[in-house]
């Protein structure tokens, strides 16, 4: 079957309501091309044209949380709070663009994780993968969830008498579901693809997201291990600039496809000008910090950044997808690519002591940017990766919004853009929809 037309019929496998509706869902598993659409249709609701976390919401609202963006439209209030790190439970994003949808795509995963684990008319192949991929998704989620918020409800069940009540769980706890349901995603995924353009995870994907979550929770030996596995597969290899991304990049670990077929990604309508008018500006633009800290000669900035001229002021704009007109679909977006395995298995190396590799790793990705090599000379190891990931993944999926924060540099780093920012402020608020509905839900710190 076509991953389009999986994608398009997948809403009604999923809504398990009601009695009638469970015994719908309980047929949808145990026909393989009905079970495959429900899993696909859980992609299809990560990419929708309104700003979710999981379509461009992540990259936009971390970044100006952070110092990659700030807002050109000064009206927008949702937009003004992120920028100056003074959100408030009541901030109209919050809910619908991030918790609401990541909870409704973690329900979709959890009913079919649940259907799966019984499905015994399905072909066990085809099983496997399907559970493979539910797994994927629910950890992918919540690996969003924890980084954005801090603790939230682990809910692993399909059943709403018991997610309705539940309150938050420690990150740990979060962090160790996501290991637990990538470990076994990694027994259950192929290397193979089944499908063209990399749209549905593989083995190697599981592995990409396994070596960050290692880095992030400090398992130095075990996020080298998973990215040597990625690099060394011999499935990717690094594209040059302009390819990077595009649809059949090399690079590319797992992109999601655009759902309608007239629209490419929502992240590029609002990071560009929507038109070629003179006087258009796209509605969130690179910080003079950002631009600033490009070293000369590196072709990531030539290829990825669009420089504007409007009423005398420059303006500076992210364009690593161009696609902005409502057509043909000509990019899809990335998820994972290969650049970050890299830059993972340095820090992993240098976090071991091992600066030589380090230092190799951290070259690789210089000189397709075409840069000369550092060392130690240069500057220190741990400085060092922190520039080359902003540059390399700037306006990409909360990168530089999780360094900081994880490096414990986001309180330095930000002061020189917002004064009063405080360690409460490195998490975003739960959202007050959130509270009034389910009273076991705390308020994170700082927004009471």
């Amino acid at each position: 079957m076509a991953l389009t037309g999986c994608l398009s019929s997948c809403t009604k496998f999923l809504d398990v309501g009601s009695p009638q509706d469970k015994l719908v869902a309980d047929e949808v598993f145990k026909d393989s091309e009905k079970a495959t659409s429900a899993v696909l249709g859980i992609y299809s609701q990560f990419m929708g044209t309104s700003l979710w976390y999981s379509s461009g919401g992540t990259t936009v609202f971390t970044g100006l949380s952070a110092d990659e963006f700030y807002n050109t439209n000064s009206s927008n209030s949702a937009y003004n709070e992120l920028r100056t790190n003074s959100m408030t439970a009541r901030n109209s994003l919050l809910d619908f663009n991030i918790w609401d949808r990541a909870y409704k795509n973690i329900y979709q995963s959890n009913i079919c994780i649940e259907k799966l684990r019984i499905a015994d008319r399905l072909p066990d192949g085809v099983r496997k993968q399907l559970l493979g991929e539910a797994l994927f998704t629910r950890a992918f989620v919540y690996f969003y969830l924890v980084n954005i918020f801090g603790d939230v409800p682990l809910i692993v069940t399909a059943n709403y008498e018991i997610s309705s009540v539940q309150g938050k769980d420690k990150s740990s706890a979060i962090y160790d579901q996501i290991v637990k349901d990538l470990l076994e995603a990694e027994t259950l995924l192929p290397d193979l693809y089944v499908t063209a353009n990399r749209v549905r995870p593989n083995l190697k994907t599981v592995q990409a997201l396994l070596s960050r979550v290692y880095l992030y929770t400090g398992q130095w030996d075990l996020a080298l291990s998973k990215s040597n596995e990625v690099i060394q597969s011999g499935t990717y290899s690094l594209d040059p600039l302009d390819k990077i991304f595009s649809i059949t990049g090399n690079e590319t670990i797992w992109q999601l496809m655009p759902v309608q077929a007239s629209w490419n990604t929502t992240e590029a309508r609002q990071l560009l000008p929507l038109s070629t008018s003179a006087s258009a500006l796209g509605q969130i633009a690179l910080t003079d910090a950002l631009v600033l800290s490009f070293q000369p000669g590196d072709l990531r900035k030539s290829n990825f950044i669009l420089s504007k001229t409007v009423s005398g002021k420059t303006y500076n704009f992210a364009q690593k997808y161009k696609a902005v007109a409502i057509g043909i679909v000509s990019e899809y977006y990335k998820v994972f690519r290969l650049a970050e395995q890299y830059l993972i298995r340095a820090e992993a190396y240098a976090r071991k002591n091992n600066t030589e590799a380090a230092l190799q790793d951290i070259n690789v990705i210089r000189e397709r940017a075409g840069l000369s090599k550092v060392d130690t000379s240069t500057g220190e190891i741990f400085t060092l990766i922190e520039k080359e990931r902003r540059a390399e993944l700037f306006a990409e999926w909360g990168h530089r919004w999780f360094d900081l924060k994880r490096s414990g540099r986001a309180l330095d780093v930000l002061k020189s853009k917002q004064l009063d920012i405080t360690a409460s402020d490195l998490l975003y608020p739960i959202p007050n929809s959130v509270l009034l509905a389910n009273p076991f839900i705390k308020q994170n710190q700082g927004y009471e």
